[in-house]
């Protein structure tokens, strides 16, 4: 190869703690045009830790970079070097540590990756665990000095809430920004029947906060209105990443009051600026309010009710209506995973709704995947799903459409539909990692832990 037609990266990434210091040392190797090769090797020089507990810990390495690029690169025990490919441009490189199964250290820098030598430093924390056994726990997070928004928190079984009406942790001043792992377990009877903004388990996931492996079952959300309002049965607006969780139950807000300024209204997320992956919902979502809404245009979905952020690997099963009580005056739009879609990615989701309801003509905008937007790639929607009072799945049947391509029951009923015609590249297991498995019973996937 000419080495005039080839240029150089390389990239130095120091990880270091208060009582640890990760040494990451790397370069990358040769390439054409915009390729690059990242050669990591890892080494560690203890502080408080020895070579051979730092041996005993599991990395993973999680690279975003230019146009949605995003790699992960799990490093086991006892290995010491890994190498991925990227390309020059903006990445945001995040490193974790764990230690016999759990959490152990974190740490994340962005920079602008160029040809030539770079470098980067990254701070990483330990990680101070917090225990999730029943629903007292689950209420101090944000409530609670020692459990900060910013924490981490593991449930270690499954929690039944009261039924009586649950304050959403985090707001628009103090988000949710720590992670909250459900591994695996559940959460039953979230109600919430307040009159008041932003609803779910969370009012809001800030910037860099994490729901993950979490079943949420019964949610009932039967609120009523009187301004804008983001409903979610995990979060009502969503700035960090969902993953790996499902939610059953009813969604089931009205808007009754005079002049309610618009509604987001999804399983798992109401608005989303974030990521929301590898998730699925059989809820019915309901949306009903005032016809004189003034200003915003109302959004159901069955996963997220308006997404400006990324969507991914999801399917949803339950009805959604979207409608008011009364002649309405401005567009509505409902559709099977994202009620609107004004910006972001909505991709290789299946729609597999019975229904999507509301009326027919202007001012409804109801397709099966989603109700309104542009920036889809490899959807499907379910073959004669009833959408408005139309039988026969509607229109913008393409996978790159709002309607998606067509699958039919049977298809949809059909493991190897899933894994391999599809071409939808889920990731199949039973790890976080490779969450979905197949459930022969019910004939549809489901999550790893179920």
């Amino acid at each position: 190869m000419d080495k005039d037609n080839t240029r150089k990266l390389s990239i130095i990434i120091i990880i270091i703690s208060l009582f640890i210091l990760f040494t990451f040392t790397g370069c990358f190797s040769p390439f054409q045009g915009d390729g690059a090769v990242i050669a990591i090797n890892l080494g560690g020089a203890g502080r408080s830790i020895t070579q051979e507990e730092f041996n005993k810990l599991i990395h993973t390495i999680e690279f975003s970079g230019p146009n949605g690029a995003r790699y992960t690169v799990n490093v086991p025990q006892g290995q010491s070097s890994v190498s991925e490919t990227v390309s020059p441009g903006r990445w945001q490189i995040s490193v974790f540590a764990e230690k016999d199964g759990l959490p152990y250290a974190e740490g994340s820098e962005t920079e602008d990756i160029r040809p030539g030598n770079n470098q980067i430093t990254i701070w990483m924390n330990l990680i101070s665990l917090k225990i999730i056994s029943n629903s007292t726990d689950l209420g101090k997070i944000g409530d609670d000095p020692d459990w900060p928004m910013s924490g981490y928190y593991i449930l270690d079984s499954n929690i039944s809430l009261p039924g009586s009406n649950w304050t959403p942790i985090g707001t628009a001043a103090d988000p949710f920004t720590g992670t909250l792992d459900g591994a695996g377990f559940t959460i039953t009877g979230l109600t919430i029947t307040d009159a008041a903004n932003n609803q779910g388990l969370f009012g809001q996931i800030g910037v860099g906060g994490v729901v993950k492996n979490l079943g949420f079952i019964g949610v009932n959300i039967k609120t009523d209105f009187n301004d804008r309002v983001n409903i979610g049965g995990i979060a009502g607006i969503n700035r960090g990443t969902i993953q790996n969780c499902y939610v059953t139950g009813t969604l089931n807000p009205q808007g009754t009051l005079p002049i309610p300024r618009g509604t987001n209204i999804a399983a798992i997320a109401g608005l989303n600026y974030g990521i929301v992956k590898n998730c699925y919902s059989t809820a019915d979502v309901t949306s009903r309010f005032a016809p004189n809404d003034p200003i915003n245009n109302p959004c159901a979905g069955g996963i997220v009710g308006r997404n400006e952020g990324i969507v991914e690997n999801c399917f949803a099963t339950g009805t959604i209506t979207s409608e008011p009580n009364g002649p309405p005056t401005r567009t509505i739009f409902g559709g099977g995973i994202v009620g609107t879609h004004n910006s972001g990615t909505v991709s290789n989701c299946v729609a597999l709704n019975n229904s999507i309801l509301g009326g027919t003509g202007s001012p409804y905008s109801l397709y099966r995947v989603v109700g309104y937007g542009t920036g889809l790639t490899n959807n499907y929607g379910l073959e004669n799903m009833m959408v408005g009072i139309t039988a026969d799945g509607g229109s913008n049947k393409t996978a790159t459409g709002m309607g998606g391509e067509d699958v039919s029951a049977a298809q949809a009923a059909t493991q190897s539909w899933w894994t391999g015609a599809s071409g939808l590249g889920w990731a199949w297991g039973s790890s976080e990692s490779a969450p979905w498995k197949w459930n022969s019973t019910l004939n549809r996937p489901e999550l790893w832990f179920e």
